[in-house]
């Protein structure tokens, strides 16, 4: 696969999507910014639910699919979310929809939540996906051995389905998945394996099943996880460095541990001794950079309550294990 500007596909044929709703705009926007900043060439496509905010309105119109430019070389779609699942375990089904329906002539989809940014050069991402799958693994559950009673019950059910397993070592994040269209059965035996697990009794409505059983109690990502072992295609995984656990390598950052920034209560967090990281501040320094999702006092006001909190993080400060 040649390489355009920046390293990205030609042609306009590199996408990225995302599945909001509500406050996750914020995330969303701020995620378009950091990949404007990292070279990004191509198109957002973002799976939405509900009433659209009224700053996306005006950048884009009324929520139509077709797609419009937003930056130098970066256009945004929107497509409308009917189903009632929770939009994490509709990923499957949108990147498959996108690769088959929205824009048949795409090469390279990477889908992110919405509380991730991207912080390295877009080029790499462009490199990485030639090897085979992007993937992340998980901080949690990292080193899950291949054979995890887990993947035991991941293996049944696939085999419920018509699918054998192979081996497989270490427990992927379902935050970050770049695939090019050769690998495209990746996302349609996920996709598969999803409904299957809706067939046996899981509420899709929700995002974690922890009532259920144990090995599918983080839903989509379990079944992400599944889809690996279920299906031959190469993968390029990395490790948990790739989120931001160790600062240094600077690829992505994902907020996991706290509130997300844009709903964090800064100033009360730093009381209790956990004052805003390099991290928030990173992400408020993108924020209407350039794609505008607050009004200018809304962003005064989150740095000011930012700028507070970080003088008490002088003062009072207890680690992550207290």
């Amino acid at each position: 696969m040649s390489s355009g500007p920046n390293g990205s596909s030609p042609n306009g044929s590199t996408a990225v999507c995302v599945l909001v709703e509500g406050s996750y705009f914020h995330g969303m926007a701020v995620l378009l910014n950091s990949l404007i900043r990292s070279g990004f060439v191509g198109e957002m496509i973002v799976g939405y639910r509900g009433d659209l905010p009224p700053w996306l309105v005006a950048l884009h119109g009324n929520g139509s699919s077709v797609s419009s430019p937003v930056a130098e070389n970066v256009t945004l779609r929107l497509v409308n979310i009917t189903s009632d699942w929770h939009l994490t375990n509709l990923k499957a089904a949108f990147m498959q929809q996108i690769f088959d329906e929205i824009n048949p002539d795409l090469q390279v989809l990477f889908n992110f939540d919405a509380d991730i940014l991207v912080n390295c050069a877009w080029a790499n991402f462009e490199r990485w996906v030639r090897h085979g799958v992007v993937l992340v693994l998980d901080m949690a559950e990292t080193y899950m051995p291949a054979q995890h009673a887990f993947r035991r019950e991941w293996s049944a059910m696939a085999e419920r389905c018509g699918r054998t397993s192979r081996a497989v070592n270490g427990y992927v994040n379902g935050g970050c998945v770049g695939l090019s269209r050769a690998h495209i059965e990746i996302v349609r035996v996920w996709g598969t394996l999803m409904a299957r697990l809706h067939s046996e009794g899981l509420d899709m409505r929700k995002i974690v099943a922890p009532d259920g059983m144990p090995e599918y109690a983080k839903m989509d990502q379990d079944i992400l996880n599944a889809a690996v072992m279920a299906t031959d295609v190469p993968l390029s995984l990395l490790g948990v460095e790739a989120m931001d656990i160790f600062p240094s390598a600077n690829i992505m950052t994902h907020y996991m541990i706290f509130s997300k920034p844009w709903r964090r209560r800064y100033i009360v967090d730093a009381l209790k001794g956990f004052p805003p990281s390099r991290n928030e501040w990173y992400f408020w320094n993108l924020v209407n950079n350039p794609v505008q999702s607050m009004t200018p006092s809304e962003l005064r006001a989150a740095r000011r309550r930012l700028k507070i909190a970080r003088l008490i993080g002088h003062v009072r400060r207890r680690g992550l294990r207290e």
